[in-house]
């Protein structure tokens, strides 16, 4: 009996301890929003406000979803590549094509060349945009139309003759070596001697 008088009495006590605010209704004046969802260009987000002292959920409201925030771009036409001209947002990535920019085609300035000695006749076409080139030619080189054969120099080790190109004006270079057989034995003549003799 004194067990259960003891243990009564130590429940009174703790009762009695304890303040009235213990099992008083939360007046949730103090309060903090947390988001739930944030919002996007595309969809509404949700949040929520929380008693900080109970964290009773007391009330849900929706987030209104953002606007796009468009940036412009645009990628010039090339001579063979179409152009584009869009929009795209910074926040999403979402795209948004304005319109198409037809490509420019290639405008060819053209220069033509003759037949020469060694090239047959060609033309060039250069696109003033891009720089691409196109060549055509037409026919065979004519070929070189060779002079006399000139002197240059004549000395021991034999004479140096030339002849020029009278269309392009091309030198070409001939060596020759001149032996004399005397007495079983080759020589090479001496020229500067001769010449001056």
């Amino acid at each position: 009996m004194k067990k259960i008088l003891i243990l009564t009495l130590c429940f009174l006590m703790c009762f009695i301890t304890l303040t009235p605010t213990a099992f008083a209704k939360c007046s949730h004046k103090n309060t903090k929003w947390e988001t739930l969802q944030e919002a996007t260009c595309t969809k509404a987000g949700k949040r929520v406000k929380l008693c900080t002292k109970c964290g009773k959920s007391l009330k849900t409201e929706r987030i209104k979803k953002k606007n796009h925030t468009l940036k412009r771009y645009i990628k010039k036409a090339t001579c063979t590549s179409n152009g584009l001209n869009w929009e795209r947002c910074s926040r999403c990535n979402y795209t948004h094509i304005l319109n198409k920019i037809p490509a420019k085609g290639h405008a060819f300035g053209v220069t033509h060349y003759g037949a020469s000695c060694t090239a047959p006749e060609m033309t060039i076409k250069t696109c003033e945009r891009c720089g691409k080139k196109e060549t055509t030619t037409k026919g065979k080189p004519i070929g070189h139309k060779w002079g006399k054969w000139q002197l240059v120099s004549v000395n021991a080790s034999g004479v140096r003759n030339y002849r020029t190109c009278v269309r392009c004006g091309l030198k070409q270079y001939k060596n020759s070596r001149y032996k004399l057989k005397i007495r079983g034995v080759v020589n090479q003549i001496n020229w500067n001697r001769i010449l001056k003799a």
